[in-house]
């Protein structure tokens, strides 16, 4: 959970009168890399705290600036500085600079020995197509530490799938668009992680190279397996779902069916209910729109009704349901079975109305994220009703029909290069009715409205005579990773 953003004015930039143990708790509200590097260089006793979390979660984007500078400098850093090397513990890659020749071989002996002094590195994402290698796998393979691994599957010409073989210790498996040479050895690798896979998720788009054949074999030895993730593995029945569930003695604890056929019979699922008995996640979307009972609403309650610890919900119809409006009894349904236990609840392309919001911030009183369709952008009626969630750190809204492109105002929190100011925006219009929702919601940390994100700032200030206020603002979000209401909607 997210805690309350706040920024002090007026007080000194000292830390000497600090006793170690609060410096922690201090820079854990420090979010972007940049902020902790300047940290680093508050003192020496800064530095021992700053450093290791600098380094600790190590993440590049191919939408940033730079990205493929900015991974060589990481490489080249990582290489030389062993000290530095062994504080990672993830990296995360998103892209990779791909090159011909000298260079090309230079880059992977750089990034070879960044791997072999990350004698920590717990947990590495590799999606870049066509940059992971067998020498990457190698290397990935002696690291004794190493638990959790998410790479494309899309094996080509860059590494032999029979390498993974060597990966023997994973808890956590995460194969972004196999081919079909990768999709081939996938049973026999998972058989050898099935006694200590937690997590297994494939991701396809609509792709029928993961079969049910493939899952099945392997599914009795899946006993430990706790999350289960399938997004657009169109040839994949519930039956084998409810196999590879009925296979888990803790129980599967996060599911999530994305990008669903129309042939997906949702409520056989329903038919197992002692499988979904720790199910404490679910989503479920869909591929495309069909008139079919096994893919309605009431094909989804079938299921609430088997999930005793149901705490998050992300539910997103078919593309073409974008203007339906979402039946009241529905969201009363999901009050009655899930009220007082979910923490999170996003439904995309069906439309709530004032009176369907009422009941969600009226039943589900320990909500702490809502990324919901509004039919009206009724801004002091819904921050009444949000008032009501104490515990709510995150929201995000969008109204299909009620505003334009105009009627989106503040900056883009994305683009570094905005001439717009890091810590204000301008408080006209429909922006003051978002600070005005931000207020009412003493826990809220993030706020978005259709295509927009903002970080919520608590900015205190003390006068001369010693008072302090705090001021709402509405500021850029400082967290790189993508904000959780653009990552709900797949397919």
């Amino acid at each position: 959970m997210s805690a309350p953003f706040f920024k002090f004015q007026g007080l000194p930039m000292t830390t000497g009168f600090l006793p170690p143990e609060l410096y922690p708790l201090i820079l854990a509200f420090v979010i972007r890399p940049q902020h902790l590097a300047i940290c680093a260089l508050v003192n020496g006793t800064m530095n021992a705290f700053a450093t290791p979390m600098l380094y600790e979660n190590v993440r590049v984007f191919a939408w940033q600036k730079g990205s493929k500078q900015r991974i060589m400098r990481l490489f080249e850093t990582l290489a030389e500085h062993p000290e530095l090397a062994k504080y990672v513990r993830r990296i995360e890659l998103r892209d990779y600079p791909l090159l011909m020749g000298d260079q090309a071989v230079r880059i992977e002996e750089v990034c070879l020995r960044a791997l072999e002094n990350a004698i920590n590195l717990q947990s590495c994402c590799w999606t870049r197509d066509g940059s992971f290698s067998d020498a990457v796998i190698r290397t990935l393979a002696r690291l004794q530490q190493l638990r959790e691994l998410d790479f494309n599957g899309h094996s080509g010409s860059s590494y032999n799938p029979k390498s993974l073989l060597a990966l023997n210790q994973l808890t956590h498996v995460s194969v972004i668009m196999p081919d079909r040479e990768t999709g081939m050895l996938l049973s026999t690798w998972l058989e050898l992680l099935a006694p200590q896979l937690r997590t297994l998720s494939l991701i396809c788009k609509s792709s029928g190279i993961i079969t049910d054949d493939m899952l099945r074999r392997v599914a009795p030895q899946l006993s430990a397996l706790e999350q289960l993730h399938l997004t657009g593995c169109t040839r994949i029945t519930a039956a084998c779902v409810s196999e590879i569930l009925s296979a888990s003695e803790p129980g599967i604890a996060s599911l999530r069916l994305e990008g669903l056929h129309f042939a997906f019979d949702l409520k056989h699922l329903s038919s197992s209910p002692r499988a979904l008995r720790s199910l404490q996640s679910l989503t479920i979307t869909f591929i495309a729109y069909h008139e079919s009972e096994v893919l309605s609403l009431p094909a989804v309650q079938a299921l609430l009704l088997h999930t005793p610890r149901l705490a998050e919900l992300n539910l997103h119809p078919p593309p073409p349901a974008t203007r339906a409006r979402l039946p009241e009894s529905f969201i009363s349904e999901l009050v009655r079975l899930h009220g007082v236990r979910l923490r999170k609840l996003a439904i995309n392309r069906v439309i709530l109305g004032v009176d369907e919001l009422g009941l969600v911030c009226g039943g589900m009183p320990r909500l702490q994220q809502l990324y919901i369709t509004l039919l009206e952008a009724d801004m002091s009626a819904i921050a009444k009703e949000l008032r009501r969630l104490p515990y709510l750190h995150a929201v995000h809204l969008s109204f299909p029909f009620a505003l334009d492109a105009a009627g989106i105002l503040g900056m883009s929190n994305d683009d570094p290069d905005s001439d717009s100011s890091e810590h204000e925006v301008e408080q006209q219009g429909y922006e003051r009715a978002y600070i005005d929702i931000a207020k009412a919601c003493p826990s809220l940390s993030e706020f978005g409205v259709q295509n927009r994100v903002w970080q919520v700032e608590r900015v205190c200030t003390r006068d001369e005579a010693g008072s302090w206020t705090t001021e709402i603002r509405l500021g850029r979000r400082e967290n790189p990773a993508v904000a959780e209401q653009f990552l709900v909607m797949r397919i």
